[in-house]
């Protein structure tokens, strides 16, 4: 009996114990706050002072997913110098074409600040070198100003771009050059465009560079074309700044250094495996440096890659453990860090327990936004929910007597809707405010109730003729299009010159307004233009907050993606293409060559044509393969089953010809016809409804098909128009595509580009005219959306100089702070680059490379007769469209 008792007795105490550790950890954890991120400082040198050499790593975690989440770790850094008193610079500068006007004119003051700087001590010597299609090596290493300054005040911008002759030149000073322990040695190497002459040779020369004279820094300047680093600019130098017109002498002036790189730089953490899983190394991610998991622990070792003033990021991916999962906890991301670093002399070994802390719990809070004269009932109550669940907005209907209860409208910023009624959770909790109206009638001053306003009669109200001189025009001959939009340039509303006499005029926003916005289908819109048939074309804006359309950035696209995943077919500009024909490139000196071909019994004979005849070329330049395009790739015989055409050659002696192989009797007329007069293949771009990312991916899950447990569908809004992808070509007869002879080191231009005086809004040909039914277009599309051309982008406001200031421009007014996105119009094609039209940061013009990415902002147009609700236009009050 006293046995039993004493077994009672201790398991009643351990009942009790384990209640009370239970009742402690319960209010340890919930005593946790969340916290988005932490800090961790290097000791001996101050980064809150600023101090050369110094650190800060940041750690900071964000949920991704229904019980998923995100690490991710910053190292910034402060520049350190080498303490070396003197230093030897040698610039080298892009003077192509491409830099031509305004950015060229900062290019050269900017520099010259630059050099009166350094050379204001007389112990340091800068040396110039210019490039375009060729290299000049204008002066060798000295500390005469005057003649520096001069030489650059004298450079003009034309041709080509060529990374290796530069590179060349470089070489030509080094050679001669003797290093003196007390200098340092830099290349600053500053370029506003792609090599296109003699690649890939200059990766092969920079090479050769660094290992022959190791002890020269090479840094490189990638100046007004976007914000992130490219890899041709990454290929030839050591370290990579970026730079616009506004950041320039900054950049110049950080780039005329030799940083330091941390010898070591190590950061270790320790996953908190109580409340988190890591799968596996694909868990983590960084671009810079090596990266390691055993067990919890993550290490990341970036040694001899980091230099001062640099910034990494290191990303880790973790999962909450099941037994958490939507339990509304509070939850540490990991138990400790150590971060060991040695720049020059300073070493640093440190240790911390500074965590992230996630919370995965947040209110839904219903307003009621009671109209001052009633009270409001039957208000939904408030709602915990974890982070990225779907949210059903309550279907109950507050009452407010001598209201109408129009909506409940989400008023927290930046929350992901799915459609009206559901949204993802975020990390914040979510208020949701009720909309009220009026209980009265909207009548005329006769009695009669007053029909809503079509959206096409909105826009023609107040439009002028563009090609007159009107209150924001002040050319008497209209609107210049070679130019920005401006208040004198076009602000408004305008007619189409050419099409005021149709049935439906073309009516198109310009400039820097403030009065196109639409939300339709839970989607902000910009008005762009009407069609031919009285609908309305509008290019995606985002979506809404609060009602309001005050999106900017990345916020205005669906994503970013590239046009096509390669560059290297003029078939790479289609938004629908055929055929790929892909180029090969071999040095064919000593090669038959002839302008034309004859076909029989299965094989091609070089032949004359025009006066020109077949010739074996010793020596192989642009120039002197103008009128011989045909090769059979031999050197002793004119005949072949499949004959190259070449449309490319660099007019440095002996480089590689381009071509591609034609065979079965085709010539070049019926491969350019392959490429661009069919529709066979969707672009990347405009994909399908199954790829994400996509035109038409969005617009079926958006627009067509969209998934609001209602089986609701906006298509019967939209009109089935023409999305003109105009493979039209230009300059035809000077290029290397021409089979009655051309320059093979020449563009192929496409038709938009000799349109800046005159932008066009119809299509020149049939097979460009993208549309869902033939009647409309060629009817290759599966749904009615596309892009935007470049005609209608430059009617906007757009030219090739930098504009803050129109409606298209997706940055903060007067900032540059916007985004790269593509239009639907192909450019050129030259050597293996297929380049389209897009909109850069600063709001101009510029061609780019199809396989990049770029955003993409849908287009869709509305059909003849679509009537407004509400609003007024403007980005606080879009008009809202009156569904049915």
């Amino acid at each position: 009996m006293i046995k039993k008792r004493k077994v009672l007795y201790f398991s009643m105490l351990l009942l009790f114990v384990i209640l009370i550790s239970i009742t402690f950890i319960s209010k340890t954890f919930s005593m946790l706050q969340p916290v988005k991120s932490v800090e961790i400082y290097s000791n001996n040198v101050s980064y809150q002072n600023n101090e050369a050499g110094s650190w800060k790593v940041t750690k900071s975690a964000k949920w991704t997913g229904l019980g998923k989440a995100r690490i991710t770790v910053d190292i910034d850094t402060i520049l350190k110098t080498s303490n070396k008193p003197y230093k030897d610079i040698i610039m080298v500068l892009d003077v192509s074409g491409s830099m031509n006007g305004e950015k060229f004119n900062k290019v050269k003051s900017d520099s010259i600040e630059l050099i009166n700087s350094v050379l204001e001590d007389s112990n340091n010597k800068i040396a110039l070198i210019s490039f375009e299609s060729s290299s000049t090596l204008i002066s060798g290493l000295t500390n005469d100003k005057d003649l520096l300054v001069n030489n650059i005040n004298k450079l003009l911008a034309t041709d080509d771009t060529n990374y290796y002759k530069a590179l060349v030149n470089v070489g030509e000073i080094l050679k001669n050059y003797t290093k003196s322990s007390n200098r340092e040695c830099i290349v600053m190497f500053l370029t506003d465009g792609y090599p296109n002459v003699d690649i890939p040779n200059e990766q092969g020369e920079y090479n050769y560079l660094k290992d022959t004279y190791p002890y020269v820094t090479f840094n490189g300047i990638q100046y007004e074309m976007g914000d992130s680093i490219l890899d041709p600019i990454k290929k030839i130098s050591d370290n990579q700044w970026i730079a616009n017109m506004d950041t320039l002498n900054n950049v110049l002036f950080e780039a005329s250094v030799a940083p330091l790189t941390y010898e070591k730089f190590t950061f270790t953490d320790y996953i908190d495996t109580n409340y988190f899983n890591i799968s596996s190394i694909d868990s983590i991610s960084s671009k810079i440096g090596e990266y390691s998991l055993d067990g919890n622990k993550v290490t990341w070792t970036i040694n001899d890659e980091l230099k001062s003033g640099d910034k990494a990021t290191l990303t880790i991916d973790v999962t909450l453990k099941d037994e958490y999962l939507n339990t509304g906890g509070t939850y540490p991301t990991n138990t400790s860090e150590t971060i060991t670093s040695k720049l020059d002399t300073n070493s640093e070994d440190i240790n911390s327990t500074l965590t992230p802390i996630l919370q995965d719990n947040y209110v839904v809070l219903y307003d009621a936004n009671a109209p001052g004269d009633c009270t409001v009932s039957n208000v939904p109550s408030d709602e915990p929910k974890s982070v990225f669940t779907t949210v059903k907005i309550s279907e109950d209907k507050p009452i407010c007597s001598g209201y109408a209860f129009k909506e409940w409208e989400i008023v927290t910023d930046n929350v992901e809707k799915i459609n009206d009624d559901y949204f993802i959770m975020p990390e914040e909790d979510v208020t949701i405010r009720a909309v009220w109206s009026k209980l009265s009638l909207n009548k005329s001053v006769d009695g009669k109730v007053v029909d809503a306003q079509t959206l096409y009669d909105v826009i023609k109200d107040g439009a002028v003729i563009d090609n007159v001189r009107s209150e924001y025009v002040d050319s008497d001959t209209g609107i210049d299009f070679t130019s920005i939009s401006s208040d004198t340039n076009g602000k408004g509303v305008y007619i189409r010159s050419g099409t005021e006499n149709d049935t439906y005029p073309i009516y198109y926003y310009r400039g820097d307004i403030d009065n196109n916005n639409v939300i339709f289908a839970n989607t902000c819109f910009k008005m762009v233009r009407t069609t031919d048939t009285g609908g309305v074309k509008m290019i995606y804006n985002g979506v809404p907050t609060n009602a309001t359309c005050n999106n900017t950035g990345i916020n205005t696209q669906i994503g970013t993606k590239a046009f096509n995943s390669s560059q290297t077919s003029p078939a790479d500009v289609g938004y629908m293409y055929g055929t790929r024909y892909e180029y090969g490139a071999v040095k064919g000196a000593g090669w038959y060559y002839a302008p034309d071909v004859k076909y029989n019994n299965g094989k091609y004979t070089l032949v004359g044509k025009n006066g020109y005849k077949v010739e074996t070329k010793s020596t192989i330049s642009g120039k002197n393969l103008n009128y011989q395009h045909y090769t059979c790739g031999s050197s002793t015989s004119i005949n072949c089953t499949t004959v190259r055409y070449v449309f490319y050659v660099s007019s440095v002696n002996n480089s590689p010809v381009y071509y591609i192989t034609l065979s079965n009797n085709k010539k070049i007329n019926d491969a350019l016809s392959d490429m661009l007069d069919y529709n066979d293949n969707s672009s990347t771009i405009k994909g399908n409804s199954t790829t994400e990312g996509t035109v038409d991916y969005w617009y079926y899950n958006n627009i067509d098909q969209v998934n609001d447990g209602k089986g609701k569908s906006y298509s019967t809004y939209i009109e089935d128009t023409v999305y003109c992808n105009d493979r039209s070509y230009n300059n035809y007869t000077a290029s290397g595509w021409n089979p009655d002879g051309g320059n093979t080191s020449t563009y192929l231009y496409f038709a938009s580009y000799g349109r800046s005086s005159n932008p066009i809004v119809t299509c020149p040909r049939d097979i460009d005219k993208f549309s869902v039914s033939d009647s409309v277009g060629n009817g290759a599309l599966d749904y009615p959306v596309g892009l935007l051309t470049e005609d209608e982008i430059r009617m906007a406001g757009a030219s090739g100089s930098t504009n803050y200031n129109y409606y298209l421009y997706n940055g903060p007014r007067g900032s540059s702070e916007g985004t790269r996105w593509w239009s639907i119009s192909p450019d050129y094609f030259y050597s293996t680059f297929a380049s389209m039209w897009y909109m850069n940061y600063s709001g101009m013009f510029v061609a780019n490379p199809v396989n990049y990415s770029n955003g993409v902002r849908p287009v869709v147009s509305l059909r003849a007769g679509v009537k407004i609700s509400s609003g007024d236009g403007s980005s606080d009050s879009p008009y809202k469209i009156e569904e049915k």
